[in-house]
């Protein structure tokens, strides 16, 4: 049998009840046994926790939702000192025309945590480019491409997530569906809001869409390309990738916990 871990979301913010939290979980797990797990393998049980952690097991994947967390960012995931997957998030209005954006980051983190919990999953491409062939790795972040993306479950609003497709298809392949809503509609494109990371040559770069235009920066000092990089990199990110098959991991990953 297929190892499904336990998600733990604890609510530790001052405003957002346990109430409000056990219905956004509810429908979480909807979305993972049904529609992630239609498309990627993986399962989970996802349970609500209120802020004094009662009842939380012991080893159990844990998402802490806070009033404000470490960092600039909505929420992320990692692992915590025992190698075990954690996150973090916070109540932060990233669309306009939704009230309840807290669901969206909640969903997004679990959707990525339960695909790549270690964040250590890649998706390794060779690009020739002027006669040198250059290896590029893209991590494997599910939600971020199309993070602007929504749907509902049970009145809760949901993150969007890509399919194995969105990495595998070097061409836009006609009646695929790139993301679960149908939202990106090409290989290793991203929606407007959207982004992913990778690495060329031992260093980490973003390619962030914003306002209908899509910007690579580097990840660390944050600065933009210049204009003849910019045209460089979307040549070898997206001209001449030839991307192995992300599905290897899922059936590594299952047939290593089977029992």
């Amino acid at each position: 049998m297929a190892f499904v871990p336990h998600i733990s979301v604890i609510n530790k913010h001052s405003t957002i009840t346990d109430v409000e939290i056990q219905k956004a979980c509810a429908a979480i797990q909807k979305q993972v046994s049904n529609d992630l797990k239609s498309w990627w393998g993986f399962d989970a049980v996802v349970v609500a926790y209120p802020k004094s952690e009662v009842g939380v097991p012991d080893g159990s994947w844990r998402v802490y939702f806070q009033d404000k967390i470490d960092i600039d960012l909505a929420g992320y995931h990692s692992v915590d000192y025992k190698k075990v997957p954690v996150a973090y998030l916070e109540n932060r209005d990233i669309f306009i025309t939704i009230q309840d954006d807290w669901t969206v980051i909640l969903s997004h983190e679990i959707v990525e945590m339960v695909v790549n919990p270690f964040v250590d999953k890649f998706i390794k491409g060779n690009i020739d480019y002027q006669n040198i062939t250059e290896s590029v790795e893209y991590i494997m972040e599910i939600s971020d491409p199309c993070q602007s993306d929504v749907y509902k479950i049970d009145d809760v609003w949901v993150s969007d997530f890509v399919t194995p497709s969105y990495y595998t298809d070097v061409i836009t392949q006609a009646g695929k569906k790139y993301s679960f809503t149908g939202a990106i509609t090409a290989p290793l494109s991203l929606n407007n809001g959207g982004y992913f990371s990778f690495k060329r040559l031992n260093q980490w770069y973003q390619a962030v869409k914003d306002n209908f235009f899509t910007t690579i920066k580097k990840l660390g000092d944050s600065e933009p390309l210049n204009s003849n990089q910019q045209i460089e990199f979307a040549y070898l990110v997206v001209g001449g990738l030839a991307v192995l098959a992300v599905t290897i991991f899922a059936v590594k990953r299952i047939k290593s916990k089977s029992a």
